[in-house]
């Protein structure tokens, strides 16, 4: 078994305002390793500091437009684009990897390196860094792990190549057992949800339930694990898992609200932050309202968002989760035809249900995300024009779109359809995509802004304006103005650390008897 570890985080660049804010996946690790007397770093670059390092003053005026509002943000992503190979971006791109690279170099106590990878275009950082790291370091075992490698199995061939293994699985002992046998390739078969070259052929190992033991572990964020926390340089809105879900979206494990509950209440102690964003959903009946009383019965003052299931969330739910402080709330919808609801998301409810939670949350005031799954190898123009028809109808503040993974489920109704094996191209998604985002656009409905960001909106002081914050931060991101975003980052922290307006009860009075009642 190792005896240090390093659990590296390198964003390709922070379009997002999700890499700025605490990574819970990689604290999480960094809690296992620790109960196993692994003493670790994460060593994170997703900050205020990474985005100057990326866009230095010399590059930023090639950005500049001739206007400077929000507005001119689809000219600016496209001169981003076209100036994002010359030769003197680059140079400068790699040195700051290559630095990187040299960082963990220096370092010759670490017997372990971890990156994370949370989108495609993080390989490509790492295809500059690793080489570095090797030819300093050949014995050095590198692994592979994140969202991406957990969203789609055929990712894995993108990791397989570059690391000695990728672990696509979540925070559990599979993880811990490929640590402990990180230097023997041979036991790694038998390990579930591990991905691998023997140098003939690739290996990829699944997940064994009956040999596989499911573990929450509290994610550690002090000075010595995560410093980049602590100086200032990420947005303090952090993530707390309440279901762990698996592969295919389903929750497999629940925590209870009192654990949930203490978890919250550690970090406000902790990290002075009253900003919190509930990670995973289960249909069990009324779940998101147990954590809702719970946070109110132990007088926990805080402005959450959380992510809600349909079949989970009648009328009573929505006026708890707005007492106890909820300003966001994510459903994972995924279309709007219920024949794909039913036979291939296989959803335990009907369209006319969504569209009567989503109503109750609007009347509420809870600020509404629809995520949304399109296209999918069962969608056409009809499935389209039905997801439409819900978004018209519901009128959520955001709709997420995300690319499904493009293979049929065993519950398909449209077999002949398949046989002829015609699947979309590449180039066929992309466009396919990029038509319903713009239909939902052209509807005045953003489909960018997570439960997140919409949060750190409020926060900001821009509540009922999260579409202009959204297209206004993306305006410094892209022209890595320094200054403003450490202005906003610095007012959201410092708002996450006040109480928010609680709701409080007074006992009922009858008026008196007095003349004019």
């Amino acid at each position: 078994m190792p005896e240090r570890c390093l659990l590296v985080k390198v964003p390709a660049y922070p379009f997002t305002t999700d890499v700025l804010r605490p990574d819970r996946y990689l604290a999480t690790l960094a809690g296992l390793l620790q109960e196993e007397n692994v003493a670790t770093k994460i060593l994170d670059h997703g900050t205020l500091e990474g985005v100057d390092r990326l866009r230095p003053d010399e590059h930023r005026t090639s950005l500049d437009t001739s206007s400077s509002g929000p507005e001119s943000i689809s000219l600016l992503m496209d001169r981003w684009r076209s100036i994002a190979h010359p030769k003197k971006h680059t140079q400068r791109q790699e040195m700051v990897w290559r630095s990187i690279a040299q960082e963990i170099i220096d370092d010759r106590n670490v017997d372990l390196v971890v990156f994370n990878v949370d989108r495609a275009e993080d390989l490509t950082v790492l295809r500059v860094l690793i080489p570095h790291l090797r030819y300093a370091r050949r014995s050095l075992p590198v692994i592979g792990v994140g969202a991406y490698f957990r969203a789609d199995e055929s990712h894995l061939v993108d990791g397989v190549s570059l690391f000695d293994c990728v672990y696509w699985g979540d925070c559990d002992s599979g993880f811990m057992h490929l640590v402990n046998a990180v230097d023997d390739q041979q036991q790694w078969s038998a390990i579930p949800l591990v991905a691998y070259s023997d140098s003939v052929r690739m290996v990829v190992t699944h997940e064994v339930p009956e040999e596989r033991s499911q573990l929450f572990v509290r994610p550690i964020y002090t000075e010595d694990v995560y410093p980049a926390l602590h100086q200032e340089q990420k947005l303090r809105i952090f993530d707390v898992e309440e279901v762990r879900t698996d592969n295919e979206g389903r929750g497999v494990l629940v925590k209870s609200p009192e654990s949930v509950t203490e978890e919250i209440a550690a970090l406000v102690r902790n990290h002075g932050t009253r900003a919190f964003n509930i990670v995973g959903a289960t249909g069990t009946f009324r779940h998101a309202e147990a954590l809702a009383y719970e946070l109110l019965a132990r007088r926990i003052h805080i402005r959450y968002t959380r992510d809600c299931h349909v079949a989970s969330t009648p009328g009573s739910t929505v006026a708890a989760l707005s007492s106890s402080g909820c300003h966001a709330v994510s459903f994972q919808i995924d279309t709007g035809s219920q024949r794909l609801l039913d036979r291939h998301y296989q959803h335990p409810f009907t369209v006319t249900e969504v569209e009567q939670t989503l109503r109750a949350c609007n009347f509420s005031r809870l600020f509404t995300i629809m995520r949304l799954a399109y296209p999918g190898i069962e969608d056409d123009y009809h499935t389209m024009a039905e997801t439409l028809r819900l978004v018209d109808r519901t009128k959520p503040g955001s709709a997420t779109i995300s690319v499904p993974p493009q293979k049929r489920r065993s519950l398909t109704d449209l077999r002949e359809r398949f046989r002829t094996a015609h699947h979309r191209s590449l180039h066929e998604i992309h466009r396919d995509h990029k038509n319903l985002c713009g239909e939902i656009e052209q509807r005045g409905i953003s489909t960018r802004i997570t439960a997140p960001l919409s949060l750190m909106a409020e926060l900001a002081g821009c509540n009922g304006a999260e579409q202009e914050f959204a297209e206004e931060l993306d305006f410094i991101l892209m022209t890595g103005d320094l200054e403003e975003l450490t202005a906003i980052a610095e007012t959201v922290n410092a708002n996450a650390a006040r109480l928010n307006n609680a709701v409080r009860f007074k006992p009922f009075s009858d008026y008196q008897d007095v003349v004019g009642n």
